[in-house]
């Protein structure tokens, strides 16, 4: 009679935990066998309970793998929930604001002027849900491992044109050392350097600084801001996804979370490498990539 799936499951189970309490004892066994063994037929009889160790090693070995590989399987679905479960708590924050607001307009509808202020606000709503979606498609890209073609590149013409493209709340200063060249997506590079920018620009009080130059094999881009900085404990926890720091560099100030944990992803898959770096007053960030010789 063939048993039930489920008495089936929970007999494996057992079978795997009892190999990691038996096998000690079998061990033991075999070195007592041994010991009353006549001396003639030792050698003989150890070749023959030496392979049944090493097949029951084995197994072990096997129960400990699988086992390994189960709980790999599960941290990696506990990040995919602990992710769904921020970005749906990110989606909802600007969705509720900008929902609000469009109720109220239309409960009390208020003069010209009343009215452009709360479809500012709700255009601010929509630009930070487009950041959100936009970081959440980037990530999911990168985490498929989708590659796309690379190309020669220089660095300081890649920020120039980013720069260009920006309007910023502070004043930014570069300083540029012309020829600092990379292999690299053209896209993704530019969207690393977007997200270091919007960073800096959040959290800056008076000043954005950004270099490019080149140090030996390395091409170095650095963008600096004099904001409230980043404490040592928490420069490997910004790259994380949907960090929440303290107060002062919180995102209730714009940011999806994202930003940082995207750019290095980007970094990393270009083999290089983006941290937070020493640099009172304010945050310090550096990338470095491979340069083109």
């Amino acid at each position: 009679m063939r048993l039930p799936r489920s008495v089936r499951a929970r007999a494996t189970t057992a079978s795997v935990g009892a190999v990691g309490v038996l096998l000690p004892l079998a061990v033991m066994v075999i070195a007592v066998a041994l010991h009353l063994l006549d001396v003639r037929s030792r050698a003989g009889a150890a070749g023959v309970l030496l392979a049944a160790a090493a097949s029951a090693a084995s197994g072990l070995w096997l129960a400990r793998t699988l086992s390994g590989t189960r709980d790999r399987l599960e941290r990696s679905m506990a990040r995919q929930r602990d992710m769904a479960a921020d970005a749906s708590h990110e989606l909802r924050t600007p969705l509720t604001g900008l929902r609000t607001r469009i109720e109220l307009a239309l409960a009390e509808p208020g003069d010209a002027a009343e009215t452009h202020d709360t479809l500012s606000a709700a255009l601010r709503d929509v630009e930070r849900l487009q950041r959100i979606v936009e970081d959440l498609l980037d990530l999911a890209r990168l985490d498929a491992g989708q590659e796309p073609a690379r190309v020669r590149l220089d660095l300081g013409e890649l920020v120039e044109e980013g720069l260009a493209a920006r309007s910023p709340r502070i004043p930014v200063t570069a300083k540029i050392q012309a020829g600092v060249r990379v292999v690299a997506d053209r896209r993704r590079l530019a969207r690393a350097l977007a997200s270091l920018l919007a960073n800096a620009d959040r959290h800056a009080a008076s000043r954005v600084e950004v270099t490019v130059r080149a140090e030996g094999a390395l091409a170095v881009l650095e963008v600096r801001d004099d904001g409230p900085g980043i404490a040592p404990a928490d420069r490997e926890r910004v790259f994380e996804r949907f960090t929440r720091l303290d107060a002062a560099r919180s995102r209730d100030a714009g940011g999806s979370g994202l930003g940082l944990p995207v750019a290095r992803e980007i970094v990393d898959r270009h083999g290089g490498e983006l941290r937070v770096a020493d640099g009172e007053p304010g945050a310090r960030l550096v990338l470095t990539l491979p340069r083109l010789l």
